[in-house]
């Protein structure tokens, strides 16, 4: 099994009244073991870092504090979709905002990890999920019985 190669492209543009440079978008290439290639061009204003880039080329979810255009701040969920592009070549950006059908705790308990037993460690995980790529967890196996008393 290889390995995955991320590269990254700054781009820089010169301001034609006092000839400095700017910083303006970088572009996040993913090459996939298979020699599949990804690639996304993030701007300056949608405040992306180069590990959520990957994240997002990974097609994971990233939880981001977003302004709407009247520059009220809100939470979000965002998400590449990776299975088309628009006319520039670009992968649309999913918005999950929160409060709007999906809820982290839930669907996490759903999935019966031993963290969410503990208190602590119910919120040190919820946490880290909105932080950063999500992590091995300890999930308990469900069983299914059919009316008889074997295991």
């Amino acid at each position: 099994m290889g390995e995955k190669n991320m590269y990254y492209s700054l781009n820089f543009r010169k301001s034609e009244k006092n000839g400095q440079y700017y910083f303006n978008s970088f572009e996040a290439k993913l090459i996939k073991p298979d020699g599949a290639t990804l690639s996304q061009t993030f701007y300056l204003n949608q405040n992306i870092s180069a590990k959520e880039a990957f994240n997002l080329l990974e097609w994971r979810p990233v939880y981001k504090t977003l302004f709407n255009k009247e520059g009220k701040r809100y939470n979000a969920w965002i998400q590449l979709n990776l299975a088309e592009k628009n006319n520039k070549g670009q992968y649309p950006m999913l918005q999950y905002p929160e409060g709007d059908g999906f809820d982290l705790e839930s669907s996490l308990k759903d999935l019966y990890i031993m963290e969410m037993e503990d208190f602590n460690r119910k919120d040190y995980l919820i946490s880290s999920q909105k932080r950063k790529p999500p992590h091995c967890q300890h999930i308990r196996h469900r069983r299914a019985f059919s009316g008889s008393s074997q295991p």
